[in-house]
């Protein structure tokens, strides 16, 4: 039991190491073949940071731990919005441009209402992947365009890309191929971790998927989150968790409902997409308080998202213990 949650302990640093270092090198290299910096921080960042529950997620669907795998897209949401954003606002208080949010927040809102009116069925099939497949695409195509059609804006261009843009291409390219090489690694050590420390507390995949997983696959967030943070981008520091959650509710959802489909547990229903609902209505309020051109998140409405998803993950945790014990 002890080697499992070393396991998983370091499973977790080389994960968040290695999502770090992934952001960092694909934005250099897109910054190198000279994308927009708007396209480089809500489209790239928001993938690149999405990517290591996308691949825990498959993981965990070779090794046939389907409640892992989708309960790790969940958690995360949940966790991003209440532990990262929380988090992050407890720092300091973020200022927030509101423009920018009449585009990102609604779609975000109208991805999680898809996600859940294809949960209602309780059954999560290929068609609903195929579904949330086809929102994200045709989603891309049309932030995409809408860029192109707007100013580049300086949101990330002062990040750790003025760090990195300046090194050869090939060791971005290099430290790109390499941290991916570590999000494989650590995610597969993962999955058979946490998946152990269930069986061994009798406890249900998709209550480690959305607790120990999907904390652990929010690092990157956070990471990325108190870096926009320190350099002042406080809409780069929200932008890129309501990014992250749009890709994680289609792209990470849709992957468990395309390679195994079935039944799922009905907790999911009056408990997590409860959750996320009532978490992403918190966010609503706090960001569009009154303040017609800037949005303030204040310290205390990080405690609060916070102390959301503490509440969540005791929820979670009393009803993990229930089950073992009934």
């Amino acid at each position: 039991m002890w080697l499992m949650i070393v396991q998983v302990i370091f499973s977790l640093l080389i994960l968040a190491l290695s999502a770090d270092r992934f952001v960092s090198g694909a934005v250099a290299i897109s910054t190198r073949m000279h994308w927009s910096p708007l396209l480089v921080g809500t489209v790239l960042v928001g993938f690149a940071t999405t990517f290591p529950e996308m691949l825990v997620s498959f993981v965990a669907l070779t090794h046939h731990h389907v409640g892992l795998s989708l309960g790790n897209a969940l958690g995360s949401y949940i966790a991003n919005i209440g532990m990262v954003l929380g988090c992050t606002a407890c720092v300091r208080e973020l200022r927030i441009n509101a423009e920018l949010f009449r585009r990102e927040l609604p779609i975000l809102t109208m991805t999680l209402l898809l996600a859940v009116l294809l949960l209602l069925d309780q059954f999560l099939g290929r068609l609903d992947g195929v579904i949330l497949l086809l929102t994200l695409t045709g989603l891309l195509i049309w932030i995409i365009r809408s860029m192109r059609r707007e100013t580049a804006s300086s949101v990330y261009a002062d990040l750790k890309v003025s760090e990195r843009t300046h090194q050869p291409f090939w060791r971005s390219m290099g430290l790109t191929v390499l941290s991916l090489i570590g999000l494989l690694i650590s995610a597969h050590f993962l999955v058979d971790a946490a998946s152990a420390i269930a069986h061994f507390l009798g406890v249900s995949d998709l209550v480690i998927g959305l607790t120990i997983v999907a904390v652990g696959t929010s690092l990157p967030e956070l990471v990325t989150s108190l870096m926009c943070l320190r350099h002042g981008q406080d809409d780069m520091a929200v932008g890129n968790i309501i990014g992250s959650n749009i890709f994680g509710i289609l792209g990470v959802v849709a992957i468990p409902a395309l390679l195994a489909p079935g039944q799922i547990d009905s907790n999911i229903l009056w408990r997590d997409c409860t959750a996320m609902i009532l978490i992403t209505l918190a966010l609503w309020v706090f960001i569009y308080n009154g303040m017609p051109r800037q949005a303030v998140i204040r310290r205390w409405e990080g405690g609060c998202l916070l102390l959301l998803f503490l509440g969540y993950m005791f929820v979670v945790a009393m009803g993990g213990i229930t089950l073992h014990h009934g």
